[in-house]
Formats: structure tokens, C-alpha cells, sequence
């Protein structure tokens, strides 16, 4: 009996060491599981694009889409490094879609995958285009934008946007818009909508709502 409590007493002190070894080599860090474990890293992917004058989204990450100083780009990524193309002023946002489930020991932080696009003030985008390849929210503000069409899997909220042509191809869960100008609205959410100071005036009008029902 003496011999097995001496023998769990060194498993235990060995386990202790091999421990503090981990954490400091950094061996505390959130994995992930798609098809088997994988350890997340923090990939980012930064630009500043000379002109952005249309763009589609196929992410897996909440999109932010704003008006500022100049044009930039900025995403980041705990799955996979994403990829930015601009091909003459169109400017594609691409990086894993999908969800994954994250686990670690409170002592890292899960990473939260994100895209920020920065459009220079006075710049009237023609197309901002998202198809069911963008798994996350999107909230665009303070632009202005010819057609704009958002098939997207996740909630939407504009924000101070003017549509030239009608806003009829918006497709998401919760949908918000705030100060929303565009000559009619066609709308498919599968929560709950919430319009408000919107002006959609030249055209009838359809909202169609899962949570309406």
C-alpha cells in the first residue's frame, strides 16, 4: 500500500511539472472542433485598398461596413486566414464559414471572427452584394450605395443608408434599420424587424417575418 500511495505521490508531482512546463511554453490556447480538434490562432488580414467602389461578402464573421478617413480593410479569423481581393475597385471578402465550437480554460480568450471595411467619406459605392456564403451579421452605416442585395445567416442592421434602386433582395434573421432611404423594401426575416425614421415611398412595400406569424 505504501509503495502505490509513493508511486501516485511521484505521478502526481511529475503531472504538476509537466504542467507548469505547459503553461509556460504556452501550452494553455483555445481549441476548436471541426471534423477533430484543432488549436485556434489569431490570423489577421489587413489592407488599405487605393479605391473600393463595390463589394461582396462571403464570410464566416460578423461584417461591419462604414464610412471613415480612408479606405481600409481589416479581418480576423480563428479558423483559417481569410483572404481580401480588390479587382478594380470590387472588393471580395472571403474567409471560413460555418460554425465551430470553441473550448479552453478561461485563461485564453476565444477569438471572435470579424470584419471591419473602412469606405473614405463621399464615396458612393454601386453594389454592396452578400449571398447565403455569409454566415454572420452585417451591419453597414453612414453610406451611400446604388443597389444593395443581402441574402444573408445572420441579423442585418443599416444604419443612415440611401438606396438608389429599390431595396427588395434583403434576406436575414433579425432585421434592423435605422434611417433608411430607398424607393421600396422587400424583406425576408426569420426574427424579429424593427424599422424606424425609414423612407420607402416610390413603390409598394412587402415584409414577410417568421416572427409575425
Amino acid at each position: 500500500m505504501k509503495k502505490t500511495v509513493k508511486i501516485g505521490f511521484l505521478l502526481l508531482i511529475l503531472g504538476i511539472i509537466l504542467a507548469i512546463l505547459g503553461i509556460a511554453n504556452n501550452g494553455i490556447q483555445t481549441v476548436y472542433w471541426k471534423n477533430g480538434f484543432h488549436v485556434q490562432h489569431r490570423y489577421v488580414e489587413t489592407s488599405h485598398p487605393s479605391k473600393i467602389e463595390s463589394i461582396t461578402l462571403q464570410t464566416g464573421s460578423d461584417v461591419v461596413i462604414q464610412s471613415g478617413d480612408r479606405n481600409s480593410v481589416k479581418v480576423v479569423s480563428g479558423l483559417q486566414k481569410p483572404t481580401v481581393e480588390v479587382n478594380d475597385g470590387h472588393l471580395t471578402v472571403k474567409s471560413s464559414s460555418g460554425s465551430y465550437q470553441t473550448f479552453n480554460f478561461q485563461l485564453t480568450r476565444a477569438i471572435h471572427d470579424t470584419t471591419v471595411i473602412t469606405v473614405a467619406r463621399g464615396t458612393k459605392l454601386s453594389e454592396i452584394r452578400a449571398d447565403s456564403q455569409q454566415e454572420g451579421d452585417v451591419r453597414i452605416s453612414n453610406l451611400a450605395v446604388k443597389s444593395l442585395a443581402l441574402q444573408i445567416h445572420g441579423d442585418l442592421n443599416l444604419n443612415q443608408l440611401t438606396v438608389d434602386d429599390p431595396l427588395t433582395d434583403l434576406t436575414a434573421e433579425n432585421t434592423s434599420l435605422t434611417k433608411v432611404t430607398a424607393p421600396s423594401l422587400g424583406l425576408k426575416s426569420d426574427g424579429d424587424v424593427h424599422i424606424d425614421q425609414s423612407k420607402f415611398d416610390q413603390a409598394a412595400s412587402s415584409i414577410e417575418s417568421n416572427a409575425m406569424m
